[in-house]
């Protein structure tokens, strides 16, 4: 059966939050019986004061165990002890997730000077691939004087995709100078992409795109 992943997330922070505001346990931290009104409590079980005053270091494993609704710590010194999952305890880090979830959410909508390098999910043009070649065959315009030159090569368009899609401060970073304006202005014209995504939230980010210039030979 797979384990809820809220109760693995409430046991760390109770096993690893307070070991930074807390000083250590002592060397007997013991396991003491809690009585909270279950016909069962095994006679190993921690209660909430002891479970924050436990030393981290002194943990071996923590697993969740759903048949007996507990949480079984095993120690490096061999002793085992559990923790009885309530549903305060539940409740308790259901509302705190769900607090960490807004608070993130608020954070990345707010926060529009901070545009991604590194995203989750890149920003990409509606329609993949294959819809950007259309783009390209219907608005690319080969440089008059580029082609009677021979000139040809990869230029890389670097702008920022917006949360709304729409594109800005494009400008070109390599590739041969002569072919650089065209692909600034396949980029302008664009319209509107579809945004990148961090913990499935629309994110401002930069984008890179090759735009390849190559002569057919006759």
């Amino acid at each position: 059966m797979r384990l809820p992943v809220i109760l693995l997330i409430t046991v760390s922070i109770c096993l690893f939050s307070f070991k930074l505001s807390r000083p250590p346990a002592p060397q007997n931290t013991g396991c003491i019986q809690q009585s909270i009104g279950l016909d069962s409590i095994p006679p190993d079980t921690l209660s909430e004061e002891e479970m924050k005053k436990m030393d981290v270091n002194k943990v071996e494993s923590v697993a969740v165990d759903r048949d007996q609704n507990v949480v079984r710590i095993k120690l490096k010194d061999g002793k085992n002890c559990v923790i009885v999952i309530t549903k305060e305890l539940e409740s308790r880090a259901d509302s705190s997730e769900q607090a960490k979830r807004a608070a993130f959410k608020r954070d990345m909508q707010s926060d529009t000077g901070a545009i991604r390098t590194k995203v989750e999910i890149e920003s990409t043009y509606p329609g993949g691939m294959a819809a950007w070649a259309r783009f390209m065959q219907k608005t690319f315009s080969y440089p008059n004087e580029a082609a009677a030159n021979g000139i040809q090569g990869a230029v890389v368009v670097k702008f920022i995709v917006g949360v709304d899609g729409n594109v800005r401060d494009i400008q070109a970073v390599s590739g041969p100078p002569e072919l650089r304006a065209e692909a600034i202005r396949v980029i302008k014209k664009s319209g509107v992409w579809i945004p990148a995504v961090n913990e499935g939230i629309k994110v401002e980010s930069y984008k890179m795109q090759p735009i390849v210039f190559r002569l057919e030979r006759n």
